[in-house]
């Protein structure tokens, strides 16, 4: 019991300091990100992302963490959310989650099984949660991770590196690239120069 109340102690200071964060500088580091990182959906239209971490060495599990997730509440609204397994289940972990509240979801759980244990249930990668959202309206809506708190199985903080994502819903309009757009000039001017050339070059009565 005073490992467990140690282990949640650590934890739950690491998440009141929301602006100590330690950099991810290796390449090394694990990265958080969504899966799939974009995907278009209709109006009415609904879509699910997973939050993954991925790229965690042999021996490294986490421990706790705390996310705050950005979005555009005029484009999608966030109509449920679902913890992943592999922190524990039941009793075995802590939800301190608030929800979602003017455009930003905050997902946070400690786990309080051993660290011999968290391991097996973690690999290599594993899904943090899972998001549902409904189209509210055309647009683009980035998914961006504010807020990034990690700590491993012992509590000590984890260095992470995060990814972006984005829902689109309704069609996007394509932006011409350079290439195309020089394309489409030049087509135009030989155009032009041949009108030119065809007017001179009918006979006159």
């Amino acid at each position: 019991m005073t490992r467990i109340l140690s282990k949640y102690l650590a934890a739950a200071a690491m998440v009141a300091c929301v602006g100590v964060v330690v950099p991810a500088t290796a390449d090394a580091a694990p990265i958080v990100s969504f899966n799939p990182s974009f995907q278009q959906i209709g109006l009415p239209g609904s879509a699910m992302v997973e939050i993954v971490i991925s790229n965690l060495l042999p021996g490294e599990a986490v421990g706790s963490f705390d996310l705050d997730v950005s979005y555009v509440p005029g484009v999608v609204g966030l109509s449920v959310y679902a913890m992943g397994s592999g922190l524990g289940t039941g009793v075995d972990v802590l939800d301190l989650s608030l929800g979602a509240a003017g455009g930003v979801i905050d997902l946070a759980q400690v786990s309080l099984l051993d660290p011999a244990a968290l391991k097996p249930l973690q690999g290599g990668s594993f899904v943090l949660a899972t998001l549902f959202f409904d189209a509210v309206n055309n647009g683009l809506s980035p998914l961006v991770l504010t807020q990034s708190i990690f700590a491993d199985a012992d509590g000590n903080p984890l260095a992470v590196q995060t990814q972006t994502g984005a829902i689109q819903v309704g069609t996007q309009q394509a932006v011409p690239e350079p290439a195309s757009m020089m394309l489409f000039g030049i087509g135009g001017a030989m155009l032009a120069a041949k009108r030119r050339f065809d007017r001179r070059s009918r006979p006159t009565e």
